[in-house]
């Protein structure tokens, strides 16, 4: 009678710690929180409770490699959940773990081996071509139903979403087990005491997102991103939490932002809103065209301007960008808009930023500061003339505000080339009050307007005269500076030896 007892027990009792507990949710993608906050989920749908003393739940490759022996709790009670957070008892916010593991999922292939005190598998999931459900996108779980897995919301230490009271499917391991020799105290558990109908992924609760539509801009451009989101019941979502990733490794926080590219290319910015444990994303294309505003012509004096010119064949909104001279900077306003090919004047009177007719620097910024365009000349205006940018090179013309400048000769003389003076940093570093440094230029003057007798080349049109350094006069401000300093000390040389000798000869009298 005691043996055939024994045996009974010897025969109920592997069948109750094995074939009852399953591995029930895996959380592989982690949360919307953070994709290391992965979890797994155990279920134990028996008559009774189950002792774990001696279990492990292992990856065939080792990571994650979990003794049950070291976690908190080493019990599941009948009917209960038993949940596994990596790192720490966080990665689930408010449900508190039954074990603290480390080692990381794979994403795209895994093989999971629930095994008992004899190292016997009770349960294992073959992940090997990819996880059979669970969305790394929306983060929604793979969860146990029926006889295969399905990807819909989370649900630790809850019953799963579910379609039918089947029992967990039976792997082959299991199936050849001796552990496993009846299923009949199986037959009227449901797989993770799912009592609730289920929901398609698509029908499931979410908020909606716009990041706006597609946009094309030139390099230094500030793009304006205005997002919009609603909550789960279409209505406009409050406080919700903004994240932009621009796609040139920039990011910022804020439902409406601007932001510059510095360089051309096709960029993906993606915007990520999270309310709660809710979270959606939407992305836009952004192509970014090199930059075709230069400044085109300068006239001089109170009654001056500068003139912008847009080459290209798109519009720029050049707000924001910064235009500097010797006077001071002004910062263009938002919302300006240069037209393709197409001209922008703007009078000293509106930007307070007269041009020196004696030589001035004229600088143009993005709006971040980075130097875009611009150019220098040192040399005198003759009045009523203004200088135009005639393919790098600075040149006297006749003025043409608005309109595209007026070359008498068909081709450019043969001058020496002014470059875009380009300041010192190609970045303009701001200062604590906020005020750009402006770079040192170098400035000379004239005593009188060039005429046509000071020009070597009497073939040339004087009008067609290269602004530049090396047009100089002899007799600089500079120069006329050292020849009075100089004269200065020689003067007052010549002084002080006349009144050494005048004494010396007052006192030879007196003697």
């Amino acid at each position: 009678m005691k043996t055939a007892l024994y045996s009974f027990f010897l025969f109920l009792f592997p069948f109750f710690v094995s074939a009852n507990v399953v591995i029930n949710e895996i959380a592989w993608m982690g949360t919307s929180v953070s994709a290391n906050d992965e979890w797994i989920e155990l279920y134990n749908n028996g008559a009774g409770s189950v002792d774990l003393t001696g279990w492990r739940l292992a990856a065939v490759d080792g990571q994650p490699d979990i003794a049950l022996d070291t976690c908190a709790n080493v019990t599941i009670v009948v009917g209960g959940y038993y949940l596994f957070e990596r790192t720490d008892d966080e990665s689930v916010p408010g449900i508190t773990a039954d074990c603290i593991y480390t080692g990381a999922l794979g994403n795209t292939s895994e093989q999971l081996q629930l095994l008992n005190e004899s190292g016997n598998v009770v349960d294992s999931i073959n992940a090997t071509d990819g996880w059979p459900a669970g969305d790394n996108t929306t983060k929604e779980t793979m969860q146990r139903n029926g006889g295969g897995w399905i990807t819909t919301a989370a649900t630790p230490k809850k019953a799963n979403s579910s379609t039918d009271s089947a029992n967990p499917p039976q792997n082959t391991s299991q199936a050849n087990s001796p552990n496993t020799n009846s299923t009949s105290s199986q037959s009227s558990s449901s797989p993770g005491g799912a009592d609730e109908p289920y929901v398609q992924p698509e029908n499931l609760p979410r908020i909606k997102v716009d990041a706006g539509g597609d946009q094309q801009a030139a390099v230094g451009e500030q793009v304006q991103f205005r997002a919009q989101a609603w909550g789960l019941d279409d209505t406009v979502l409050e406080n919700g939490r903004y994240v932009w990733n621009f796609g040139d490794g920039a990011t910022y926080e804020g439902q409406n932002v601007g932001h510059e590219y510095m360089f051309p290319g096709t960029y993906m910015a993606r915007l990520v809103v999270s309310s709660g444990k809710y979270s959606a994303f939407d992305d836009l294309q952004i192509v970014v065209r090199p930059n075709t505003i230069t400044i085109s012509e300068v006239m001089p004096g109170e009654a001056g301007w500068i003139e912008f010119q847009n080459t290209g064949g798109k519009s720029i909104h050049a707000g924001g960008w910064i235009l500097e001279t010797t006077r001071g900077r002004f910062i263009i306003p938002l919302g300006t808009t240069i037209a393709p090919q197409s001209f922008v004047v703007l009078s000293a009177a509106t930007t307070h930023m007269v041009p020196d007719a004696k030589g001035d620097h004229m600088y143009l910024f993005y709006p971040n500061g980075t130097y875009a365009n611009g150019g220098q000349y040192v040399f005198w205006i003759p009045q009523g003339k203004s200088i135009s940018n005639n393919a790098g090179v600075w040149v006297f013309t006749e003025p043409t505000p608005g309109s595209p400048n007026v070359f008498e000769h068909a081709s450019v003389p043969n001058l020496i080339q002014q470059d875009a003076a380009v300041p010192s940093n190609s970045q303009v570093f701001i200062s604590q009050s906020n005020s750009i440094q402006p770079p040192q230029p170098i400035i000379q003057e004239q005593e009188e307007p060039v005429i046509k007798s000071d020009i070597q080349n009497t073939d040339v049109n004087p009008i067609f005269q290269s602004a530049t350094l090396a047009d100089a006069p002899i007799l600089s401000k500079v120069n006329r500076e050292v020849f009075w300093f100089g004269g200065s000390i020689i003067f007052g040389g010549l002084a002080a030896v006349g009144v050494v000798l005048f004494r010396r000869g007052k006192h030879s009298t007196y003697s």
